[in-house]
């Protein structure tokens, strides 16, 4: 019995410094990339709502941006992001998405969740990448799974707790107007302290007809305990787009359609 238990600790102690010899690979590999990823120039705001989108993600622990397509919304959510990880003021991102056009559960798709996923969360993981440089990126993604930039499905979200004082992680959920009402207060409870939660969605492209980006809003502009630790920026004029002219011409052109009750993709 003595020697079994015996046995059982010195595997114990094995793995533990096979593991601990993994992070410090990974960290001495993450340090070899600090001086390409430290050139990137400094993050900054190109108007008014982008300024208030990099004070609110400073200072609130909850950050709802709703915005038209080409505002900057999901760039600035990321690159912030990739830039708290950068100077290690965080342990993890967390990024993630609704899939509404893939029913209750992308588990049925092959591969792994860095392969079924990665295509959906490809624009946020496209700017962190540009913000700390390819290789220190492809490090800390790792297999999408057990690295310091974690792709997770947005149901598996729900069941877990989202960081804490000692490891704090900053999640980013895109496409939330697709996500519902349920979903969302399931995520934001999830929470843990010195954590933050990124929650951008354009509602004018809700795919379904109780989105929780709505009601999320609503929330926080109803209850006052909620704006202490909550922001609401909304980006609905055009003049808020930034990606290039046809954007703006587009979503000029739609907005003037559904007013005149002609026919808009933005009517559902």
């Amino acid at each position: 019995m003595g020697r079994s238990l015996e046995t059982k600790m010195r595997r114990q102690e094995a793995r533990e410094a096979r593991k601990e010899k993994r992070m410090k690979h990974a960290v001495e590999k993450f340090a070899e990339e600090r001086e390409e990823i430290q050139k990137v120039e400094p993050l900054t705001a190109l108007n008014p709502k982008q300024k208030a989108i990099l004070r609110a993600l400073r200072e609130k622990t909850l950050i709802v941006v709703n915005g038209l397509a080409g505002t900057g919304k999901t760039y600035l959510a990321s690159a912030f992001a990739a830039d708290q990880l950068r100077e290690n003021e965080i342990d993890k991102i967390i990024v993630s998405r609704c899939y509404v056009t893939l029913g209750a559960t992308a588990g049925f798709l092959p591969g792994s969740i860095k392969e079924k996923l990665e295509p959906f969360v490809k624009p946020m993981l496209e700017v962190i990448e540009s913000r700390l440089g390819k290789g220190a990126y492809k490090t800390l993604l790792a297999d999408g799974t057990h690295g310091r930039i974690e792709i997770c499905p947005f149901e598996a979200l729900r069941g877990r707790s989202l960081g804490s004082s000692k490891s704090p992680v900053i999640v980013i959920c895109d496409e939330a107007q697709n996500c519902t009402p349920s979903e969302l207060f399931a995520m934001i409870t999830r929470l843990g302290q010195g954590s933050k939660l990124v929650i951008v969605g354009d509602f004018f492209q809700r795919d379904i007809k109780n989105s929780g980006l709505g009601w999320l809003i609503k929330f926080i502009e109803n209850h006052e305990e909620m704006q202490e630790f909550s922001e609401v920026i909304t980006m609905l004029d055009t003049d808020d787009i930034v990606r290039s002219g046809l954007v703006k011409a587009a979503l000029v052109s739609a907005i003037e359609d559904a007013e005149d009750g002609d026919f808009s993709p933005l009517v559902r």
